[in-house]
């Protein structure tokens, strides 16, 4: 009979701290960007620089200075460097952050001829 209590204190204490763990963490703030006044901090790319035939038309080009970003936005390679290079221009100067952080596999393709980016989720 000890045993079975035991056995439910120590279920019922797993169980309030895991709710507890999900409450906090789906209250964690975002960490917002400093931005400086007049200064872009990230790039748009345009919808038609996004058209392709095929999945190897596209890749991704990161759009957004000073942050951690896994995956970028998908482009058409033809205009990477574009990206590329308008991003180190709006970025000189600014300070790069190391990021450790974990990033889910995507799965690149061509789409309705738009290049198009899938975060794939661990239960796959």
């Amino acid at each position: 009979m000890n045993a079975i209590k035991s056995a439910t204190i120590v279920v019922t204490v797993f169980i309030m701290i895991t709710m507890l763990s999900l409450v906090v963490l789906q209250n964690k703030p975002e960490i917002e960007e400093e931005v400086t006044p007049g200064i872009p901090s990230q790039i748009t790319i345009a919808k038609e620089d996004t058209i392709c035939e095929i999945d190897d038309d596209c890749t991704t080009v990161l759009t957004k200075c000073g942050s951690c970003e896994c995956y970028g936005k998908p482009v058409n390679k033809q205009f990477e460097s574009k990206y590329t290079e308008e991003l180190k221009k709006i970025c000189s100067g600014q300070d790069l952050l190391a990021c450790d952080m974990m990033c889910y596999p995507t799965n690149l393709e061509c789409k309705n001829n738009k290049c198009t980016l899938e975060i794939m989720s661990t239960a796959n």
